[in-house]
């Protein structure tokens, strides 16, 4: 009964590992590589870079060797499309799905073809290579231009573009007031429409000089301004800070595209 269950252990461990490990797809190669003049007129991006980030899925258990990685690079020079400091390139995890092994911190000349959303993928037989060891493609392409500086690549602590911060903060405060002040004039109006006729009648009765019981009630609603204001300060900071998340959502998916 012991040796069953240490070999029923035995085969699930193996299991486990072998579909955890992300599955090779089809082997490539690469036919004869095409010139640099012919890349100039194909690839919708070349430029030369710095790696500064990679980012894998998630090691999970159906990875394949196809699945994209995202590359980041610090631009240094560009000889074609986006002049933008940060470019992010993808490519399949492995060169068995004819994906490049980008490493990081070296710097590569890259050529890259974009989709129909505009994002730049390169492949093991685009051409891509260490920028050390391209003498003869540097020849051919030229000085090339430097990259625009943008402000909002500047990244404070955590990662996050400050021109993102700053709408945020924007976006909370603003939705914060319309929400808070929304919540105050919605609730005053309520209350007018419900106790007008009583107000009235309390009008009539103070010209007349008589006394009614309405006006101790009206004046104990009065003590819930503060329950009320409490309450709404709560309902806005919550929806102000979904507005926030919506807009950081938003700005870095346009951001890291």
């Amino acid at each position: 009964m012991k040796r069953g269950l240490i070999g029923l252990y035995t085969l699930l461990f193996v299991f486990a590992t072998f579909i955890a490990v992300p599955q090779p797809s089809q082997a490539c190669s690469c036919a004869k590589k095409p010139s640099v003049q012919e890349e100039l007129e194909r690839k919708s991006a070349i430029f030369a870079g710095k790696v500064i980030k990679l980012s894998g899925p998630r090691l999970g258990f159906f990875n394949s060797s196809a699945d994209p990685l995202t590359v980041t690079f610090a631009v240094s020079t560009v000889w074609k499309g986006e002049t933008r400091a940060e470019l992010n390139v993808s490519t399949p995890m492995s060169d068995s799905s004819c994906g490049y092994s980008f490493e990081m911190n070296r710097e590569y000349l890259v050529y890259a073809s974009s989709d129909g959303s505009g994002k730049h993928t390169t492949m093991l037989c685009d051409g891509t290579k260490l920028l050390s060891g391209s003498a003869d493609d540097l020849a051919v392409l030229g000085s090339g231009n430097k990259p625009i500086a943008q402000s909002y690549s500047l990244k404070p602590v955590g990662g996050i573009p400050l021109f993102i911060l700053v709408s945020m903060a924007m976006a909370f405060v603003l939705a914060f007031m319309l929400c808070f002040w929304g919540i105050q004039i919605g609730y005053g109006l309520y209350l007018t429409r419900k106790y007008i006729h009583g107000l009235q009648d309390i009008n009539q009765r103070l010209r007349h000089g008589e006394q009614s019981s309405k006006i101790d009630f009206v004046v104990r609603r009065t003590g819930k301004k503060r329950g009320l204001r409490m309450g709404a300060g709560l309902i806005s900071i919550a929806a102000a800070a979904a507005i926030a998340a919506i807009v950081y959502i938003l700005l870095m998916n346009m951001y890291t595209s």
